[in-house]
């Protein structure tokens, strides 16, 4: 059981050759998928605002009472975006 040699064709060239190993953003991608989570993460589950200790106490925080409603109503809108 003799097995011959296998021989390639000559025209035959090697996948993705007309593709550059590596382009100006190949260095932030590389420290993207080596990031801590959750920016490692393609997709996963959201998270309120408000659940986040950073920016909680800002939207825990409320204006004054002695403003009038338009400017607390204000205050608030504000505080969302």
């Amino acid at each position: 059981n003799e097995e011959e040699e296998f021989v390639l064709p000559e025209e035959f060239e090697p996948l993705l050759t007309g593709v550059p190993l590596y382009t100006d953003d190949t260095a932030n991608v590389i420290a993207l998928v080596w990031a801590p989570r959750p920016f490692n993460r393609r997709s996963d589950r959201t998270r309120r605002a408000l659940d986040i200790s950073l920016v909680k106490s800002c939207y825990l925080e409320h204006c004054p009472s002695e403003h009038p409603v338009k400017v607390r109503v204000s205050y608030q809108k504000l505080l969302k975006c």
